[in-house]
C-alpha cells in the first residue's frame, strides 16, 4: 500500500459516510466527528475503506485485501498473506488539533527508505455511530496538511481505516 507516495503502495480511500465530494474544486473533503469516548491512543488493526492520491480516490480491489497495524511508533501495511509492504516510524503531537504526525519510511520500496512525511490524524464516528480513523499526509515540503483533503498534484494522500480485530486472531497486543 501506498502510505506515504514515495513510501508504500496506497492512498485514503472514501468512507462513505465520513467523506463528502467537494464538486467545486473535485476534491474529497473528509467530515470528521471527534469523539472523547475513543481510545487515547491510535494502535490498533484497521482495514481500509478508502483512499485518495492526489484528489483521485484509489480502487478498492487495490486496498481490499491490505491491514493497516498502529502501534505506538509504527505504521504498517500488510497484505493478505501478512507480508510487509510499507512501515514507518511515527512521533505524534497530541497537542495540534488535529493531531500531527512526523513519518519516517522504514520499509517498502527502497527508494522510500528514510523519506519523510507530515501528515494529520484523527479519529470519530460517522452518522451510523461506527467509528473510523483518517490520516492524510503531504509528501513534500515542511508544511502539514491544512484539511482532510487531497488535490491534484499535491503530493498528498489522504486514509479512511476502519478498526477490526487482529487478523491473526493472536494476542498481541498492537500497543507494545
Amino acid at each position: 500500500m501506498r502510505m506515504l507516495a514515495s513510501f508504500g503502495t496506497a492512498g485514503l480511500v472514501t468512507f462513505c459516510s465520513a467523506i463528502t465530494w467537494a464538486a467545486d474544486d473535485q476534491t474529497l473533503a473528509a467530515k470528521s466527528v471527534q469523539d472523547p469516548s475513543l481510545s487515547e491512543t491510535y494502535a490498533g488493526f484497521y482495514k481500509i475503506v478508502s483512499a485518495e492520491n492526489d484528489g483521485k480516490p484509489i480502487p478498492q480491489p487495490r486496498l481490499e485485501s491490505h491491514v493497516v497495524r498502529i502501534t505506538q511508533e509504527m505504521i504498517v501495511v500488510l497484505d493478505a498473506e501478512e507480508n510487509e509492504l510499507y512501515s514507518c516510524s511515527y512521533t505524534l503531537d497530541r497537542d495540534a488539533k488535529p493531531h500531527r504526525l512526523d513519518m519516517e519510511s522504514t520499509g517498502g520500496p527502497s527508494v522510500s527508505v528514510g523519506r519523510t512525511a507530515k501528515g494529520i490524524i484523527t479519529e470519530g464516528t460517522n452518522e451510523n455511530d461506527e467509528p473510523f480513523v483518517m490520516l492524510c499526509y503531504r509528501m513534500i515540503g515542511d508544511e502539514y496538511p491544512e484539511e482532510f483533503r487531497t488535490r491534484a498534484q499535491a503530493e498528498m494522500n489522504l486514509f479512511v481505516l476502519q478498526p477490526i480485530p487482529d487478523p491473526a486472531g493472536g494476542e498481541d497486543d498492537p500497543r507494545q
